[in-house]
């Protein structure tokens, strides 16, 4: 059993690198996008920072409950 455990845990440390990857990836293009959209587009940049904001509030709040719940799961007991 731990080298089945050992498996998985690096099958999955792994999955997290290229995740991670990706997700700083995407994090560069996202910023050069919006970087070229508040040149080119007139009263983008402002509207962008506001709906932004918002957004970022409502996945705050929603991260938070996501988090409360993976640690209530992790804290039960296997069956």
């Amino acid at each position: 059993m731990p080298d089945r455990q050992n498996d998985s845990t690096e099958h999955l440390t792994e999955r997290v690198r290229v995740l991670q990857g990706q997700l700083e990836k995407s994090v560069l293009i996202e910023a050069a996008l919006i970087a070229t959209l508040k040149e080119l587009v007139p009263g983008f940049g402002p509207r962008f920072d506001q709906l932004h904001r918002a957004a970022g509030s409502a996945i705050a709040q929603t991260d938070a409950q996501a988090i409360a719940a993976f640690l209530k799961e992790m804290k039960r007991k296997p069956q």
